[in-house]
C-alpha cells in the first residue's frame, strides 16, 4: 500500500498546496489528460501537491532499473515504484572512522606536497 502516492479515482476532489479545493470535473478541465489516462496524486489531504501520469513514472523508474514484471494492476505498479524509491533512498553502509582518517590524511599529504613543490626554485637547464 502506497504511503506517498495514490491513484486518482477521477471522482475525488483535489486539494492543491495553495488551498484550492477542486472537484474532479474542475481538475479534469484544468488537466484534460487526467480524464484519459491513470494519474498519480500525492497521498494525504493535500493530494494536488504531486500530479503525474502513472505511465511516465513507470517509464522513469524502469530506466533506473525498477522491475515491473510481477505487476498486474496499476496499484501494484505504484506499490513497486514506492518500494523502489525506498530502496534507492535507504542509507548505505556507514564509512568507518579509520577510512575517513586515512582518506583525510592522504588528502592533507598531497596538499602539503603540492605546496612544497610551489616553493622550489625552478631548475635551470644548462
Amino acid at each position: 500500500m502506497s504511503t506517498r502516492y495514490q491513484l486518482w479515482d477521477k471522482e475525488s476532489q483535489v486539494i492543491t498546496p495553495i488551498g484550492e479545493v477542486l472537484t474532479a470535473g474542475q481538475w479534469m478541465e484544468r488537466y484534460p489528460a487526467a480524464a484519459a489516462i491513470p494519474y498519480v496524486l500525492a497521498a494525504g489531504e493535500v493530494n494536488g501537491a504531486f500530479c503525474t501520469p502513472l505511465g511516465q513514472m513507470k517509464q522513469i523508474c524502469a530506466q533506473q532499473g525498477c522491475d515491473f514484471s510481477a505487476c498486474g494492476t496499476d496499484q501494484e505498479v505504484l506499490d513497486t515504484i514506492e518500494a523502489f524509491e525506498d530502496a534507492q533512498n535507504a542509507p548505505g553502509e556507514a564509512v568507518s572512522n579509520e577510512e575517513l582518517t586515512a582518506t583525510s590524511l592522504a588528502s592533507i599529504a598531497a596538499s602539503l606536497e603540492y605546496q612544497n613543490m610551489l616553493t622550489l626554485d625552478d631548475a635551470e637547464v644548462v
